[in-house]
């Protein structure tokens, strides 16, 4: 157990046993470890260990079998795709969205990132790094439920980075855009409105809406950055985004190429 956790106990093995899961050490189906056997991997009493699956049940994560163990549950995603929709038409109808994960890694979090996220300076720091497309039912891309989501559960510890996607695989959806540019530009605007708590009513020449808000706008607004490179595209984060999250291959040459003033500005 780490020793440096001010969570308690119970907690503590919770959170050890998620990151056990996210790892794949026991995949869905699987029979944990006896409860005297986690009892002595994390060097807890039996009654801790009892508390933190009891929480892990409650949330579906475990399922305990009177007589048989406690096991992994399954997950039919199908049906839990619009469970937490919190976007609404004018009529009260909710919005019906799909999320497309593309990657899902574990990684250390740089000086920066465990800054922005007020993770204490002395655990391993690791965080999860999602990549995810949401869309609703109607093809169109509408990432502020999702995001509005997050910053309610982590006030103030979400930095939202929206880009123009893959082409490849926004084709593969039927989503893929004449006008990236144009596109991104819509879609931050309207997630913007939509985060502040607005009833969004856009049409534009990709993106349109009518009377559609959120049901629960976060509290505390996260910034929106654009993940984007190349001078048209830094241009319109400069116009429209509160910073840039810079892609793989944006090395110091290439910031001071496209951010210092060209003799024409």
């Amino acid at each position: 157990m780490d020793s440096l956790s001010k969570a308690p106990r119970y907690r503590e093995v919770r959170r050890q046993i998620i990151d056990s899961l996210a790892r794949g050490q026991w995949k869905p189906g699987d029979t944990l470890p006896t409860e005297r056997e986690l009892a002595d991997r994390f060097g807890v009493a039996i009654s801790t260990i009892r508390a933190g699956l009891a929480e892990l049940t409650t949330t579906g994560v475990l399922v305990r079998r009177q007589g048989k163990g406690t096991f992994v549950a399954h997950h039919n995603t199908g049906p839990q795709q619009f469970r937490y929709s919190n976007v609404y038409t004018d009529d009260g109808t909710k919005l019906s969205t799909i999320r497309v994960v593309r990657s899902m890694e574990r990684v250390r979090a740089d000086a920066v990132t465990a800054a922005r996220l007020k993770l204490h300076t002395g655990n391993a720091r690791h965080v999860y790094r999602v990549e995810a497309t949401l869309q609703s039912a109607d093809g169109k891309a509408i990432a502020a439920m999702e995001l509005a989501t997050l910053a309610n559960l982590a006030p103030g510890r979400l930095l939202a980075g929206i880009g123009h996607g893959v082409q490849e695989w926004m084709e593969q959806m039927g989503a893929r855009t004449s006008s990236p540019l144009t596109t991104l530009e819509e879609v931050i605007t309207v997630v913007r409105r939509l985060l502040h708590g607005d009833t969004v009513t856009f049409e534009g020449r990709e993106v349109s809406m009518r009377d559609v808000a959120l049901d629960a706008p976060p509290s505390e607004v996260p910034p929106l950055l654009a993940g984007v490179r190349g001078p048209k595209s830094l241009a319109l984060a400069g116009r429209v985004a509160d910073g840039v999250v810079l892609a793989e291959g944006a090395g110091p040459t290439y910031c001071l190429l496209y951010t210092s003033p060209s003799p024409r500005d």
